[in-house]
């Protein structure tokens, strides 16, 4: 559950609409501060009473469901400074795993509670730049459902990020972050240390169109500490990693999103973990291709694809996953996945969707690596296949919120076994105390 559970969903439609402006929706989650409204272009009294609802607000709020609990605390003394800080609490696991890990984000807790502080960080802002120091979530896609370079799939990162507002619509954002440790045993059994760090420039000529080019670079080593080379977010990693002959982790993505006419956004990503442009090699890359429509009924549809060996690597440390969570999107390697979405807005408090999801899973795991074979069909092996149904319903009475979601999903050779199959019902209601307000400010 979030703070405002409709906030974002209002944003966007908003934003598709034309409602609102100066949305950067590769780099998430946005800056309110920096978003700002047009009343005269949004079409309807919904669209006028959703304006009210996307601004920042500040204070503490609760939320409790079904499965745990979370709290949610934002201050800004002033206009440089803010503070955000986020704890979730669990029954079971909070990230899903698809690896291992030397470290623990979390562990059990009394009668298997799990409790984590998903989000602790500080925020400076100085006309045009933003500093961010701590722990904090980042979502960077034009994708709705899921980011394939950097997603809200594995544990917030511990870590230092830059943004920067140029003219002409272009901004600019880098990392540098400290993640687990994992032990390496390939040949000599060590403990690596390991590092991320990301760089991407997006550009938004027009609140219609934004192109994102973005790169990141996993790296460690047992006698690793930070790179010169990948901290500088002016120099491409590839260039670093190619001089100096180790054998890192890098990646290029590539977004877009497009808005032709008002209502509708178009929007794909591209992902190029490895392309071999010499030698024999597989290539590794994964895609991500969708639409939103905004009207009476809201409707999404994204499909996303991640061929054999995306997300894996040669050297142990150099796996793209965080305590054992894919850092990307969590299809993970050898799977595809196509979503359905339909929504709707009855009136400005109240909110209900369908969400539909299809994924095959092919036997590969982000664990394995390249020893020369070349798999002919995808997904490979004995194909995990899942089918799940989410309905949900939010509804805000200003206080507090309730949320309530009721789903059903069902797999079909389960672990890769083949005809074995299971089927879940789910039902996780939620609720959420708005503890206490300093300021809201609208857009």
């Amino acid at each position: 559950m979030e703070p405002d559970p409709l906030a974002d969903k209002a944003l966007e439609r908003l934003w598709v609409l034309g409602a609102v402006r100066g949305v950067h929706v590769g780099l998430r989650p946005i800056d309110p501060d920096q978003v700002r409204s047009s009343p005269e272009k949004a079409p309807s009294s919904l669209e006028r009473a959703l304006l009210r609802r996307v601004g920042a607000s500040e204070g503490l709020d609760l939320a409790f469901s079904t499965r745990g609990a979370e709290a949610f605390f934002r201050l800004s003394p002033s206009q440089i400074v803010s503070i955000r800080a986020k704890l979730i609490v669990s029954r079971g696991e909070i990230y899903e795993k698809a690896g291992r890990s030397a470290s623990f984000r979390t562990r059990p807790w009394v009668k298997g509670f799990r409790a984590d502080f998903n989000q602790a960080y500080l925020d400076l802002k100085f006309k045009g730049l933003r500093i961010c120091l701590g722990r904090r979530g980042i979502f960077w896609s034009t994708a709705r459902f899921g980011a394939l370079a950097l997603s809200d799939n594995s544990p917030p990162f511990d870590m230092i990020m830059l943004e920067l507002d140029l003219p002409g619509g272009i901004k600019l954002a880098a990392l540098s972050a400290m993640l687990d440790e994992m032990w390496n045993d390939q040949r000599e059994r060590y403990l690596a240390r390991r590092f991320l760090s990301a760089h991407k420039a997006s550009w938004s000529p027009t609140d219609r169109l934004e192109i994102g080019v973005g790169e990141v670079v996993l790296y460690g080593g047992d006698v690793r500490y930070p790179s010169p080379g990948y901290l500088n977010p002016l120099i491409p990693y590839y260039a670093t990693q190619f001089n100096s002959n180790l054998d890192d982790n890098v990646m290029f993505d590539f977004d877009l999103s497009a808005i032709p006419v008002d209502g509708l956004r178009v929007y794909g990503e591209l992902l190029i973990d490895d392309l071999q442009y010499r030698g024999s090699g597989p290539n590794a890359l994964a895609f991500t291709a969708g639409f939103y429509k905004a009207g009476d009924l809201d409707i999404s549809l994204e499909y996303t694809r991640a061929n054999r060996w995306v997300y894996t690597h040669r050297v142990t440390e150099c796996q793209y996953i965080h305590f054992g969570s894919i850092i990307g999107d969590p299809i993970g390697p050898d799977g595809d996945r196509v979503t359905v979405e339909i929504s709707r807005f009855m009136g400005p408090r109240t909110w209900a969707g369908l969400r539909l999801s299809y994924a095959r899973k092919g036997e590969a795991t982000v664990e394995d690596r390249f020893v020369g074979e070349h798999p002919t069909s995808f997904p490979s092996g004995v194909v995990e296949r899942r089918g799940e149904a989410v309905a949900e319903l939010i509804r805000d009475f200003n206080r507090f919120w309730v949320d309530i979601k009721l789903s059903v999903s069902r797999r079909w050779n389960e672990s890769h076994r083949l005809g074995s199959s299971s089927t879940a019902l789910g039902l996780e209601l939620g609720v959420g105390i708005r503890c206490l307000r300093f300021e809201r400010r609208e857009l």
